[in-house]
């Protein structure tokens, strides 16, 4: 690979993370809406702050207003507003910051991953850094930006990390299954 060639690559890579940087500030400046599910989710975690059990939403029961029932949210997983809450905690910031911290550190950790999962399956540098332009350039990508779509925004930033652990592990054995469990 030329010099100029692996210039080019950087540049790329470079890019990429300045428009997601970018992206993240302007976020934190103008939160994104929410989704049902996530909104639910904060409800949950509303329920939590004062005083509820843990991933259970409290409301009004709908046959007598005057009484509260208890449901144990089973559908989605707490990450979703969880992990906001931990950079609300951590941070000192508001939950809409938060969700936009957690969208941005999301989007940057998934394409990192992403980028060494293509390296480690033999993409080159060049193809790997046009792959995350690719992704980059797909709608999905970009969906996080206006509407937090909660689970989704933690399985890009995993999904890519965890195709790079199984890439890792060459031979089908005890170490891959506990991986992948």
């Amino acid at each position: 690979m030329t010099a100029n060639q692996k210039s080019r690559h950087k540049t790329i890579l470079i890019i990429i993370g300045v428009v997601v940087v970018l992206l993240g500030v302007l976020l934190v400046l103008i939160p994104p809406a929410l989704f049902p599910d996530p909104a639910n989710g904060f409800q949950v975690l509303r329920c939590m702050q004062l005083g509820g059990p843990f991933n259970t939403i409290v409301a009004p029961d709908q046959s007598d207003i005057s009484q509260s029932y208890d449901e144990f949210i089973t559908w989605w997983s707490p990450g979703q507003y969880l992990v906001p809450y931990f950079f609300k905690l951590v941070g000192g910031i508001n939950l809409g910051q938060a969700t936009s911290l957690t969208v941005a550190l999301a989007q940057l950790a998934g394409l990192a991953g992403f980028y060494k999962f293509f390296k480690k399956i033999g993409f080159t540098s060049m193809v790997s850094a046009l792959s995350l332009v690719f992704v980059a350039c797909q709608l999905a990508f970009f969906v996080p930006y206006v509407f937090y779509n909660g689970g989704e925004v933690l399985l890009f930033a995993f999904e890519g990390w965890f195709l790079y652990g199984c890439a890792s592990l060459q031979k089908p054995d005890w170490k891959l299954l506990l991986f992948v469990f």
